[in-house]
């Protein structure tokens, strides 16, 4: 008889640091409690999730901060009847947990609750999200200008040989933005989805700089000017590089009653470059200022068109470039906006 009973401890006792070894192994928090909340088993993972130091037997289960009371969800899991609980947990801010809880029932007085840290998924969904409505934003003007095109085509304009090829061509241009702007948008739902580099080439500043002046659509009194060496390469995604710089001239002609847009990009060093969309246009109030890459900002009621989705995409199209964008602005002092990129080293510029 004592020799069964001492078998049996021994089984359990294999058994118990089995299941604790295979506990350590796990990536998700386990925690059991009793009825006073005390912890009888927990692995590593939970102690490190819940911010705890180290989760030993008899310790009080700990409350992870945020505005979820972890206690009482644990405690409803020795209410009668209970059944399983499932909640989302976040601790702090930008960090998300899935919790769930199996409840104390059928003779056992322990509960469980496992912890797993969604917060890389449930990041890339939201970004996913978002890339999608930012890309329908996007796509929306240059489709909206070739309908334009068409319909005044087929009112007439068409029998009207100077005004059926400057809609004609009006159409080729929208549609080869459209062409690029599809292809950035792809490249940047890779970079952002699968978390693969962005593929680097050299593209020459000047002309594409150039180029963009030249497509803007200026209000009367306003003028374009840029100021870039003739042979500085930047390292870029080409077509994503030309959305950012597209999306901030476009934001500057929206905000520009009077004055000049200049559009420009200088060497910083042997490694790197700047690259900067300056206005003297009606500038963003200093408490509206970190709210401009937000989706859908529209600044205030007098503000006019707003900044829209565009530099929402901007902001995601640097970062994937492996930059960042700085807004400087004053009130009635125009806006500056300046990114920095790998340069291409090929001699004096």
């Amino acid at each position: 008889m004592r020799s069964r009973m001492q078998d049996s401890f021994a089984r359990l006792q294999r058994d118990r640091t089995r299941l604790r070894h295979l506990l350590e192994r796990l990536d998700q928090g386990v925690v059991a409690v009793d009825r006073e909340l005390r912890v009888e088993l927990a692995n590593a993972s939970a102690a490190r999730l819940l911010d705890a130091g180290k989760l030993e037997q008899g310790d009080r289960l700990p409350e992870p901060g945020g505005d979820f009371a972890l206690r009482d969800f644990a405690l409803k899991l020795f209410e009668e009847g209970a059944t399983l609980e499932h909640a989302r947990l976040t601790p702090r801010e930008a960090v998300t947990y899935d919790l769930v809880g199996i409840p104390a029932s059928n003779g056992f007085t322990t509960a469980i609750l496992v912890l797993t840290d969604i917060t890389m998924p449930e990041r890339r969904e939201r970004a996913e999200r978002e890339f999608v409505e930012n890309a329908a934003h996007e796509l929306r003007t240059p489709v909206a200008a070739i309908q334009g095109a068409v319909e005044v085509l087929q009112a007439g304009a068409k029998d009207i040989p100077e005004q059926r090829d400057r809609f004609l061509s009006l159409i080729e241009r929208q549609t080869g933005r459209l062409t690029r702007l599809g292809h950035a948008l792809l490249v940047l739902a890779r970079a952002q989805t699968t978390q693969e580099p962005v593929r680097l080439e050299p593209v020459l500043l000047r002309p594409l700089l150039q180029t963009i002046a030249a497509n803007l659509e200026l209000r009367p009194g306003v003028g374009v000017d840029v100021d870039c060496p003739p042979n500085l390469e930047a390292l870029a995604e080409p077509d994503l590089l030309e959305q950012v710089l597209s999306n901030l001239a476009l934001n500057a002609t929206m905000h520009t009653e009077a004055g000049e847009i200049l559009l420009a990009a200088w060497p910083l060093d042997e490694r790197a470059l700047a690259l900067e969309v300056r206005d003297t246009g009606k500038g963003i109030p200093h408490r509206e200022r970190a709210r401009v890459f937000d989706r859908f900002y529209r600044g205030e009621p007098s503000s006019g068109d707003g900044f829209g989705l565009g530099l929402a995409i901007v902001r995601q199209a640097v970062a994937a470039l492996g930059g960042t964008i700085t807004i400087d602005s004053r009130p009635a002092g125009g806006t500056v906006a300046r990114f920095t990129l790998p340069r291409v080293l090929t001699g004096p510029v």
